[in-house]
C-alpha cells in the first residue's frame, strides 16, 4: 500500500499544507498590534483622586490576572487549589471580556485569548510601571496647581479686606458727621423728657457712645492699628493660606450701624413720652 502511486495535485497540496501550517498557529497566537495608548484605553483607568483627566492608569488586578492567564506566574501559583485558580482565572476573564465587548474602548479587536500571550502579559506589567509614573507626576502637579490657586486666593482676600477696611476708615469722618444732628436732637430730647417728669426713663441714661468725642478718638486710633495690621499681613506657604483677620470690635462699620440705629430708636421713644 505504500508503493500506491501519489498524484502529483495530493503532493502539491500535502507540501503548501505543510508549508503554512506554522503560519497558521502563529496566527492563532498573534496579538493586535496596539500603542501603549490603546492598551490602556481597554485595560487602564483613571485615578479616582485626579479625576477622568488624569492618565489612565493599569490596576494591579489587571496586571495579575495577565500573568496568571500567560502563565508568567506559573511557579508562584503551583500550590494553589486547582479550584481556586481555576474561579481567579474565571473573574480574571470576566473582567476583560466586559471591557473588550466595547468597541469604542477595543477597536482593534482584542481577544480574551490574547491575554494568554506572554509578551503582552510582560508588556503590560512594564506599561502598569510607566503609567503609575505618569500618575505620580500628574498628582504631583495637581498639588502643586492646588497651592498655587489657594495661595492666589487666600492673597487676593487678603487684599480684599485690606481695601474694605480702607474704605472703612476713610468713611468714619462722614458716619461722625452723620450722627452728629442726632446727637445734638438726642440731648434735647432727653432735657425735654426730664422737663416734662422728674422720673422720665431717660432722665438718667447716658448718650450712645456714637456721640462721645472720647469714643471717635479711641476708635480712630484703633481702625488705624487694624488697618496698619492688614497691610504688613503677608500669605506664607506654609500657613495653610490663610491671614488673621483683626477682631474690629468698635473700630467696624458694623458697630457705627447699630449706633445710629439706637440713636434713632432712643429719639423715638423720647418723642413718644413727651408727646404722651
Amino acid at each position: 500500500m505504500f508503493d500506491m502511486p501519489v498524484s502529483a495535485e495530493a503532493v502539491r497540496n500535502a507540501v503548501v499544507a505543510a508549508c503554512i501550517a506554522p503560519f497558521l498557529v502563529a496566527c492563532s497566537d498573534s496579538v493586535p498590534e496596539a500603542t501603549d495608548q490603546q492598551l490602556l484605553e481597554i485595560i487602564g483607568s483613571s485615578s479616582s483622586f485626579l479625576g477622568s483627566d488624569s492618565p489612565l492608569s493599569i490596576p494591579r488586578s489587571a496586571v495579575e490576572c495577565v500573568r496568571v492567564l500567560s502563565g508568567l506566574d506559573a511557579d508562584i501559583y503551583k500550590d494553589m487549589p486547582a479550584e481556586m485558580l481555576g474561579a481567579f482565572k474565571t473573574g480574571c476573564r470576566q473582567e476583560f471580556a466586559e471591557r473588550l465587548k466595547d468597541e469604542s474602548r477595543n477597536p482593534l479587536g482584542f481577544t480574551l485569548e490574547s491575554f494568554e500571550n506572554k509578551d503582552l502579559a510582560e508588556r503590560i506589567t512594564k506599561l502598569k510601571e510607566t503609567s503609575d509614573e505618569a500618575n505620580r507626576v500628574a498628582a504631583e502637579e495637581k498639588r502643586e496647581r492646588e497651592k498655587a490657586e489657594s495661595l492666589a486666593q487666600a492673597e487676593a482676600e487678603l487684599e480684599a479686606a485690606r481695601a474694605e477696611y480702607r474704605s472703612f476708615v476713610a468713611s468714619i469722618d462722614d458716619r461722625v458727621s452723620t450722627a452728629a444732628p442726632l446727637c445734638d436732637e438726642w440731648l434735647l430730647n432727653q432735657a425735654s423728657a426730664k422737663e416734662k417728669a422728674r422720673n422720665s426713663v431717660w432722665a438718667y441714661r447716658s448718650a450712645p457712645e456714637i456721640c462721645k468725642e472720647a469714643t471717635i478718638t479711641q476708635i480712630r486710633a484703633l481702625a488705624g492699628k487694624h488697618l496698619e495690621t492688614l497691610v504688613n499681613q503677608t500669605i506664607k506657604a506654609n500657613s495653610l493660606f490663610g491671614f488673621n483677620k483683626p477682631y474690629y470690635g468698635n473700630a467696624s462699620g458694623e458697630w457705627f450701624d447699630q449706633q445710629m440705629e439706637r440713636l434713632n430708636a432712643d429719639i423715638a421713644g423720647m418723642k413718644a413720652e413727651i408727646a404722651g
